[in-house]
């Protein structure tokens, strides 16, 4: 398979799946479809949709037959620098023939890089880089769970065999139990992990409800199919409505879920009681992967809550038609949507012709002629910085760099690859008017981390739906563009708190001092997140003096909120703040004397030096220890 043919397959993709991801999206969200049944099998069909029909049309070679038309752009030499264009070339002469006359010889012209290859080696550096962020997210997940530990309650042990012996599940199932988990998830095709509340805080009732709801997701594949789904998100990173396809598919798995649990263990009430208790320990960031957790998604615990307790989560019927029709659907779709098929050619184009040599539609250029175009140096695109790398491993670094590969016919720019292949309607999403396209355009974007999102991004800061204003602010902070600090600094009063959380971390990212009265004026919020999050932007500001504010803030009744008000301090060594940091030293909490110790070391001055000598003589042996290795650093 050439590299015309796999960009045109991946041209029939975005279209079949766009169709398909389309059309569910119409018949769940505002056609009859209400059955989360229903909507599970749609979703999922679509998702997989794509890449089958897509694969079925060069397979069984329908493409023509289809209407196919012909993707000639993918075939076409275009040029990608001043090299490769016809410049003046020295002429010699052949030895004289045998009448006497000789024939100018030509030198061969530069081999021209199609634009099928670009266009291909783009998306596969952007598809490498998103699996790699990929991985990367499981890596921090695995460093969160730590070391799982095998649950050795027997009694526990036993109500989950009964249960899975209830759902007729033949393989044997491990549960596991950890300290960084706040939400029971089911992992792989055989393990659940829960949190050690779960054994020590919840009665047997609850448990056997959590139980059965995770163990609800290993029977029905949920952590396989979530893999797969972020594994297509990422790949195919241009088609944003996957985003919004693995969304719906969790969304149906929770109900479903607990539909099966409420089947097993005969109670919505109690489901609902589990359910919220898990929900009082989700206090934890998100997970950076999909899970199939019981309280993941915080978003719609309240509408399941509702659900259970008015008794309207018993197990619908299945019916034996929708899976038929689904794949019915399937075969139609490759049937009869066109899709993007390439023939090669080894001729040069007429077209391509006129435009590098200046000369009419087939007329040929005398080879002793010197070509009418001239390419300046200043002429040729200049390659944008690569984007610098996340602290937190979210992004998918150099995303942007890796597909600005722009090219030149005739001095003339032409668009970016990565325009090609889903900027431009990603960044066309943010003004979709489903809230839920809108918001996954904005993550999308967030993970590509190209500037040229940053305008769009500001568009949607004021949007009416609150989860899109989040993943605004994230994805803009995700960029650390200085253009966004303006529109950023008003989201400091946003009425949602995770908003106003999300633009501190934002503007911390970006390191702007600009942002330095409004992250001082956002210490004295009322969510204790937010105050603690601006503390600690304040400190990546590099300022050389402390905002008032910022000494207050180290009195802060929160324990968080002081020990990042005191690491800020540190971070800008400035002298004022030494006797606010030697009252820290007396503070409730240990993490934050030790921090009021770290920060004395970094101010370098005889009263700090004087502090931590005096904490030698603590009588708390940490404060001691931290003094000794503060003075051991000077």
């Amino acid at each position: 398979m050439t590299a015309a043919d796999a960009l045109a397959w991946l041209m029939t993709y975005a279209l079949h799946s766009t169709l398909l991801l389309g059309g569910v999206w119409l018949l769940t969200s505002r056609g009859p479809v209400r059955s989360h049944h229903l909507r599970d099998l749609y979703w999922k069909a679509a998702l997989v949709g794509g890449v089958v029909t897509a694969t079925g049309q060069v397979l069984l070679r329908q493409v023509d037959w289809a209407g196919a038309f012909q993707a000639r752009a993918a075939r076409e030499g275009i040029v990608v620098s001043a090299v490769a264009l016809p410049m003046p070339m020295p002429l010699g002469r052949r030895p004289a023939e045998p009448d006497g006359t000789s024939e100018p010889a030509v030198t061969a012209p530069a081999p021209r890089v199609p634009l099928s290859t670009i266009l291909f080696l783009a998306w596969g550096g952007l598809a490498a880089l998103a699996l790699g962020g990929l991985a990367a997210a499981h890596r921090r997940l695995a460093r969160r769970l730590g070391r799982r530990e095998d649950v050795r309650d027997y009694a526990v042990l036993s109500l989950l065999d009964s249960l899975r012996s209830d759902a007729g599940m033949r393989r044997a199932v491990r549960l596991t139990q950890s300290d960084g988990l706040a939400s029971p998830i089911a992992l792989g095709r055989s393990e659940i992990c829960v949190p050690r509340a779960v054994l020590s805080d919840l009665d047997a009732a609850q448990q056997r409800s959590v139980l059965a709801h995770e163990l609800a997701h290993l029977a029905r594949r949920d952590p396989l199919w979530l893999t797969g789904a972020s594994l297509l998100e990422r790949l195919f990173f241009f088609q944003p409505l996957n985003r919004l396809a693995r969304r719906r598919i969790q969304e149906s798995a929770e109900y479903l879920c607990d539909d099966w649990a409420v089947g097993r263990t005969g109670s919505g009430l109690t489901m609902a009681k589990s359910l919220m208790k898990v929900a009082e320990w989700m206090h934890t960031e998100p997970s950076p992967v999909p899970l199939a957790g019981m309280a993941e998604n915080p978003s719609h615990l309240v509408s399941r809550v509702k659900r259970l307790v008015e008794h309207r989560g018993s197990l619908e019927a299945r019916r034996a038609w929708p899976v038929p029709l689904a794949c019915g659907l399937l075969l139609l779709t490759a049937a009869a949507v066109p899709g993007v098929t390439a023939h090669g050619s080894e001729e040069t184009p007429a077209f391509l012709e006129r435009s590098v040599t200046g000369q009419e539609f087939g007329q040929r250029q005398d080879p002793g002629a010197e070509p009418d175009i001239q390419v300046a140096e200043k002429d040729m695109p200049e390659p944008e910085p690569m984007p610098s790398a996340d602290t937190n491993g979210e992004s998918l670094e150099g995303a942007a760099a890796g597909a600005d590969l722009e090219f030149a016919v005739a001095g003339k720019e032409s668009e970016t690859a990565q325009d090609t292949l889903g900027l431009a309607a990603l960044i066309a999403a943010l003004r979709d008017s489903d809230a839920g396209v809108r918001r996954a355009a904005a993550q999308s974007l967030g993970n590509i981390e190209s500037p040229r999102a940053v305008d769009g991004l500001i568009g949607v800061l004021r949007d009416s739906d609150v989860e899109v204003r989040r993943a605004a602010v994230w994805a803009l902070g995700e960029i650390e563009d200085r253009r966004a600090v303006d529109a950023l600094i008003p989201m400091l009063k946003d009425a949602d708190p995770e908003v106003r959380k999300s633009a501190a971390w934002a503007l911390g990212n970006i390191e702007d001092p600009r942002a330095a009265d409004g992250l001082a004026g956002a210490l004295g919020d009322e969510s204790a997140e937010v105050r603690k999050t601006a503390a600690w932007a304040l400190g990546e500001l590099e300022l050389t003096a402390a905002p008032a504010g910022l000494i207050e803030a180290m009195r802060d009744s929160d324990p968080e909120v002081r020990k990042s008000a005191v690491w800020s301090v540190g971070q800008m060594g400035d002298a004022r703040a030494v006797p606010a940091l030697r009252d820290m030293l007396a503070d409730a909490s240990a993490e934050v004397r030790s921090s009021a110790i770290e920060a004395l070391g970094e101010i370098r001055n005889a009263d700090a030096l004087q502090a931590l000598i005096d904490a030698m003589k603590s009588n708390d042996p940490e404060v001691r220890r931290a003094a000794a290795e503060a003075l051991g650093d000077r």
